[in-house]
């Protein structure tokens, strides 16, 4: 059975931006190599050498080109990212120093990463990009006023007052909650290996015991374990005062104009 080459891979458009134009996606890497030949191809979870122009064979099967791969070091040097950009998803690696160990964030060529768990195709809509962004930002430690002018190129001159408020909005955006959680991955994933929950525990026993019963510090103590606990009640935790707290910080310095009466009327 003869099938034509067109039916052998599917096509990605990118219809803006500095990496527009068409890309193929190879459905396997048998096809790849008969249709690619004298590239280099690397399997997702083993391709550190690779460099832009080269080919990735993916976790499903299929294999898509990097269009681009740029390396990002933590300030404090405990870690490497490297961001590689495919047609259909910017993925990240991450190297940590201390162990040499690199690790790989899932990627299936056929779908976008935000959709990988739901096995349908999911295309970020409005500027869920630029959420994304502002999440990486955020987790590489940029300050969050400067993270969002330059993830949403926001140049408007406002007072600190609405700034913070549309910060503090940004960062409760599900969107950003959800890449913080994947962005700070390798920052938990190396705690947990450094303060095994053995060790925690011993710590914080280690804590409460080194105190004197009935003293300032040791009901201090108490209370900070208990919070962790989750066992502390709001009205000793000052939760609602908190909240009111954090609203008022985000109120308009002055209340917009009100009708009178006579205006009303």
């Amino acid at each position: 059975m003869e099938i034509p080459d067109k039916e052998l891979f599917r096509i990605v458009t990118l219809t803006n931006g500095m990496y527009k134009g068409e890309y193929r996606i190879y459905w396997n890497r048998y096809i790849y190599e008969k249709l690619e030949p004298g590239s280099r191809l690397y399997k997702w979870g083993d391709c550190s050498k690779s460099l832009a122009g080269d080919w990735v064979e993916t976790y499903d099967g299929t294999c898509i080109q990097i269009l681009d791969k740029r390396p990002y070091t933590a300030k404090n040097g405990s870690r490497t990212h490297h961001f590689y950009r495919f047609a259909t998803a910017t993925v990240y690696s991450w190297t940590l120093h201390k162990t040499g160990i690199t690790k790989y964030r899932q990627f299936q060529g056929n779908f976008m990463t935000a959709g990988r768990h739901s096995l349908k195709m999911t295309t970020m809509k409005g500027n869920d990009h630029q959420k994304v962004r502002f999440a990486s930002f955020l987790a590489n430690g940029i300050n969050p006023l400067k993270a969002y002018r330059i993830a949403f190129n926001f140049s408007v001159t406002l007072d600190i007052v609405s700034l913070h408020r549309r910060v503090n909005q940004m960062i409760g955006d599900k969107v950003v909650q959800k890449e913080l959680v994947v962005q700070i991955a390798p920052l938990v994933e190396q705690l947990s290996e450094e303060f095994p929950d053995d060790s925690i525990v011993l710590e914080l026993k280690t804590l409460l015991d080194s105190s004197k019963p009935g003293s300032a510090d040791h009901r201090e103590n108490l209370k900070f374990i208990m919070n962790l606990l989750g066992k502390l009640p709001e009205r000793i935790t000052g939760g609602r005062k908190q909240k009111l707290v954090e609203q008022a910080e985000y109120e308009d310095l002055e209340p917009p104009p009100q009708l009178t009466e006579g205006a009303k009327a």
